[in-house]
């Protein structure tokens, strides 16, 4: 989600600032194609590519080492990327077109500056609405993508114990995944009050 989240806000910031170009057709392109390839199926697509086509780049199973993890960070964060980009294009049009911009603008303010202090913030607040479920859609796709990489994690936990019919390290998997899911919930919530000053918690 880090990686997803520092690629695709300056995607989708560079595709709004550049709509209707074919910079903008390329992003759009690319996020859509990210979206469509299910990241279980992305993880067979670079096992194929690294193991078969080209061996010997990067690994393709195991996990401790940096060069173990890029395939399998990749995996998920792929289909990430193109929804963040997607999202910030979408939110940073809108907020280009309020009337505040366009006052700023005729006040003689810089881009750059009007870009990233007012458009760029005041876009991230629609942004944190999609990160939560899209966190959550991580942590499912994360259990498929442990089985094809042959990664230790709490996936292959879950994936021993379901058919095994180990209740207590099957609802412990459960649990500890439903708990991560609800502390970036929290995390979403205190976001909107750093983004968004007017709102308030409680």
């Amino acid at each position: 989600m880090t990686l997803a989240l520092l690629v695709g806000i300056p995607l989708g910031a560079l595709a709004a600032l550049k709509r209707n170009t074919w910079i903008d057709g390329a992003l759009t392109t690319l996020s859509l194609a990210g979206q469509a390839i299910p990241a279980y199926t992305l993880g067979v697509i670079l096992i194929l590519i690294f193991g078969v086509w080209a061996p010997g780049i990067l690994p393709i199973n195991g996990w401790g080492t940096v060069g173990e993890a890029v395939l399998p960070i990749i995996a998920l964060s792929a289909g990430n990327v193109g929804i963040i980009t997607r999202y910030m294009r979408s939110s940073m049009i809108e907020t280009l077109r309020k009337d505040y911009i366009r006052t700023a603008e005729a006040k003689g303010i810089r881009r750059e500056p009007l870009v990233m202090r007012h458009a760029l913030r005041n876009s991230l607040t629609a942004l944190t609405t999609v990160v939560g479920p899209t966190f959550a859609f991580t942590v499912v796709s994360a259990v498929w993508v442990e089985q094809i990489f042959s990664i230790p994690g709490i996936g292959s936990l879950m994936s021993t114990a379901f058919p095994t019919k180990n209740v207590p390290l099957s609802m412990t998997s459960i649990y500890l995944l439903s708990l991560m899911v609800l502390c970036m919930n929290i995390i979403v919530d205190l976001l909107y009050r750093v983004f968004d000053p007017r709102v308030t918690l409680g």
